[in-house]
């Protein structure tokens, strides 16, 4: 007697869903697997494609934060520069290479010229001239 009171009380309170069986069952279990199967290849184009943009933003605020640190030494080194010119450098404070066939009194543009800061980023490329004779 409980047994069946407790049954109809279920079946009122719970609706039901429609269950399928035998053929209809299997087909629609193979559907819904078929559905949500990805190819071996589709696994690793949707891998490659979420690493590649969270990398792809993540790589360019890391560049743009680098090129402000850089931008912000090169003008504390050029300010730095401004502040500190009383001092200028002659050519007995740098050490120059010598060797060359035209060392001293080379036709250089650079002879009489007074040299710059040596730091790194203040310096100018200048190249001795060369005369080969064979």
């Amino acid at each position: 007697d409980e047994y069946t009171l407790l049954k109809e009380h279920l079946k009122k309170t719970h609706k039901a869903a429609a269950m399928l069986k035998g053929d209809k069952l299997k087909a629609a279990e193979a559907e819904k697997a078929y559905q949500e199967m990805l190819t071996p290849l589709q696994l690793r184009r949707q891998k490659y494609l979420a690493s590649k943009k969270s990398s792809a933003g993540d790589r360019q605020k890391q560049t743009l934060s680098r090129l402000e640190s850089f931008k912000s030494t090169l003008s504390q080194v050029l300010e730095t520069k401004k502040k500190k010119h009383e001092k200028t450098w002659t050519e007995k404070d740098t050490e120059v290479y010598h060797g060359q066939v035209m060392a001293d009194g080379s036709d250089d543009d650079d002879d009489n010229e007074i040299h710059k800061d040596p730091s790194w980023m203040t310096k100018e490329l200048k190249f001795k001239k060369h005369i080969d004779k064979c």
